[in-house]
C-alpha cells in the first residue's frame, strides 16, 4: 500500500534530475546494469512507474520460488518500502534491493546488485562527480548517503545470512503463529 501511495501521489527521485553533481542534465547513474534497469529517458512519472512495475515483476517472481523464504521477502519489501519512500532514499536504489533476494539462490547472483550499484563503466569525471554527491547530496539527514549505503549493505548482506541458514528461515515461514503462543 505504501508503494502504491507512493507512485500516486509522490514524484520520483528528485536526486536523478537535480543536484549540483548532475551530468548532461541528469545525475550520474550508478553502473552499467543501473543504466539499463532504470530508464531514466521516460522522465519522472515514466520512470517512477517502470520501477514500480520492476519491483513488482520480481516480487512475483519470488513469491513463486519456494527456496526464498516468505518471512525473509517480507522484511525485504519493509525496506524496499523505506526505500520507496525517499527518507533520504530513493527510487533509484530500488532496482539493486529488488535482486537482493535472488542471492540466496546462489551467490552468484551477488553480482548484479554490485554492477547495478559501483559506477565502474563512467569516465573518471563522472565517478568523481558520483562520488561527490554520494558523500555530499544529503535531503534530510546532512551526513551525505551513509545511511542509504548501509541500508544497501545490510540488503546485500541478509541474502547471505538467510543462505547459511535456510531450514530456520524456512521453518519460520511455515510456523502459524496464534494467539496462544503469547498467552
Amino acid at each position: 500500500m505504501i508503494k502504491i501511495w507512493q507512485v500516486t501521489f509522490r514524484t520520483a527521485d528528485l536526486a536523478i534530475w537535480n543536484n549540483q553533481y548532475a551530468v548532461d542534465g541528469v545525475t550520474n547513474p550508478e553502473g552499467l546494469l543501473w543504466a539499463i534497469l532504470n530508464p531514466i529517458g521516460l522522465g519522472q512519472r515514466g520512470y517512477q512507474l517502470w520501477v514500480f512495475a520492476f519491483d513488482m515483476i520480481m516480487l512475483g517472481i519470488q513469491l513463486k520460488i519456494k527456496r526464498i523464504p516468505k518471512l525473509y521477502l517480507g522484511f525485504s519489501q519493509i525496506i524496499s518500502m523505506y526505500v520507496y519512500t525517499g527518507w533520504a532514499h530513493s527510487v533509484q536504489n530500488v532496482t539493486i534491493i529488488a535482486l537482493c533476494p535472488f542471492i540466496i539462490l546462489s551467490a552468484w547472483f551477488a553480482i548484479l546488485p554490485l554492477i547495478q550499484k559501483l559506477p565502474v563503466w563512467f569516465d573518471l569525471q563522472n565517478l568523481k562527480s558520483h562520488i561527490q554527491c554520494a558523500l555530499q547530496c544529503s535531503p534530510i539527514h546532512g551526513i551525505g548517503h551513509v545511511s542509504i549505503y548501509m541500508t544497501l549493505a545490510f540488503t546485500f548482506l541478509l541474502p547471505f545470512v538467510v543462505r547459511n541458514n535456510p531450514q530456520l528461515w524456512l521453518r519460520a515461514d511455515e510456523t502459524q503463529l496464534t494467539w496462544k503462543l503469547f498467552k
